[in-house]
């Protein structure tokens, strides 16, 4: 099968890797890949610290991605012999004032509704685990649940997975895309089996009705630096974000600006990022700035990724937004928007030979039998579908326990391994 893919970023990288792995002829097509907003991106995994009031779903699907990415990131480097930079290293969320401090313990109460850890820390207790915090600082959260990447490092390292299950890439702009060809700006085009648009932002220009924005986010880097004292942790501020690489990097970001596809570094944000990450830590007086860049964010309407098949057949994997990075694990949802037809991605969006559109179901193991379920069902489904009896059962999804208050939270994928265990009283 011939496979087409328009989009050399994280997840059009991610989607050519899979399909060559399941023995796919792929190419991937795109003119630029310095442009892709993985370049630009922080590598924050962070389901729980990104979550919002009135993204629920989006939640689970958040949580099952960052769930993946240990295996993920293991089995790229044993693809490629090439680690990718996963570091399982938690968040702090940090409150600068008694303000943040009220929002970040709205937050908490929030997250324990669906059994999520964060640890309420003080002022002093958040300052002894993070040494580099200013002393005005008045307390925050821990989560040790959320982590980082490298996206420049995964970029590389996909790049090489993919030419390895042989992957061709040709450098070019897709200005036209159908179910079984795309038109290149050099006039060519090429054919396939089948089109898959992973062309970030950009996508809503090669299919009409597609509800894909760009929202610009510009990003700091510094160096490292022995003048001054660094932060070690992944730090969250409610207006600014500090991510530490193993290198002694500091990546700052970032802002939000909807200007369209605008990539101008400019001194107002800035000034900005400088003025909120120095009030965290004030030791980046002596940092040295390394780099100032601006990237593109693919947004949509409701801030969930569209993932599936147009009625036209073109298959699709974009509008991301902060979570492209987070998503190159592997993802699904059943959903359906206005205009295009939506209903499956799976582990990054698989493109067997038979449509998508012909896939409704998954298959997992429960106590070592295969079972069906509807793809997208929730651990809280098949508990209602097959415990009689809930008192006293405790369920580990592959291998690891998962609270009753996340049952509604976790999204179920094909292969699971689900063991339900009921304690019994007596001798």
């Amino acid at each position: 099968m011939k496979v087409l893919v328009a989009g050399a970023g994280i997840i059009g990288r991610a989607v050519a890797w899979r399909l060559a792995q399941r023995g796919a002829q792929v190419t991937i097509v795109d003119p630029d890949r310095s442009a892709a907003a993985a370049m630009v991106a922080a590598g924050m995994l962070a389901p729980v610290t990104e979550a919002r009031y009135g993204e629920e779903a989006l939640l689970g699907l958040n949580l099952e991605s960052a769930r993946r990415w240990p295996m993920f990131a293991a089995e790229l480097a044993k693809e490629v012999g090439v680690d990718p930079g996963f570091v399982a290293c938690g968040t702090l969320a940090v409150a600068r004032d008694a303000d943040d401090r009220a929002e970040l313990d709205r937050l908490a109460v929030y997250l324990g509704e669906f059994g999520l850890d964060a640890e309420r820390l003080s002022g002093r207790a958040i300052r002894r685990r993070e040494p580099a915090l200013a002393a005005s600082v008045r307390g925050g959260l821990w989560v040790p649940g959320d982590h980082q990447v490298n996206p420049r490092r995964v970029l590389d390292v996909l790049a090489l997975a993919a030419e390895k299950r042989g992957v061709e890439e040709i450098p070019a702009g897709v200005v036209a895309v159908g179910p079984d060809a795309v038109g290149l700006d050099n006039r060519r085009e090429l054919s396939a089996d089948a089109v898959v648009v992973c062309a970030g932002w950009a996508s809503g220009g090669l299919l009409l009705g597609l509800p894909v924005r760009p929202v610009k986010g510009q990003v700091l880097r510094f160096g490292p630096t022995a003048r001054s004292v660094m932060p070690s942790h992944v730090l969250r501020g409610l207006d600014v974000y500090l991510v530490t690489r193993s290198d002694g990097e500091v990546v700052v970001g970032a802002t939000t600006e909807d200007v369209g596809p605008d990539t101008t570094v400019t001194v107002g944000a800035v000034r900005r990022l400088l003025d909120e990450a120095w009030r965290l830590v004030p030791g980046f007086d002596e940092a040295p700035l390394v780099e100032i860049s601006a990237g593109l964010r693919p947004d949509t309407p409701d801030g969930a990724p569209i993932l599936d098949t147009t009625a036209a057949g073109v298959h699709v994997a974009t509008g991301h937004n902060r979570n492209g990075v987070l998503f190159g694990s592997g993802h699904r949802r059943c959903r359906r928007r206005r205009g295009v037809r939506f209903g499956l991605a799976v582990r990054g969006v698989t493109v067997p030979a038979r449509s998508l559109r012909e896939q409704s179901v998954i298959a997992v193991r429960v106590n070592g039998e295969s079972v069906e379920l509807s793809d997208g069902s929730s651990l809280a489904g098949l508990v209602e579908s097959h415990v009689c009896q809930t008192r006293g059962v405790a369920i580990a999804v592959n291998e690891e326990v998962i609270p009753r208050s996340a049952w509604a939270a976790t999204s179920l994928a094909e292969g699971d391994r689900i063991e339900i265990l009921t304690a019994r009283q007596g001798g």
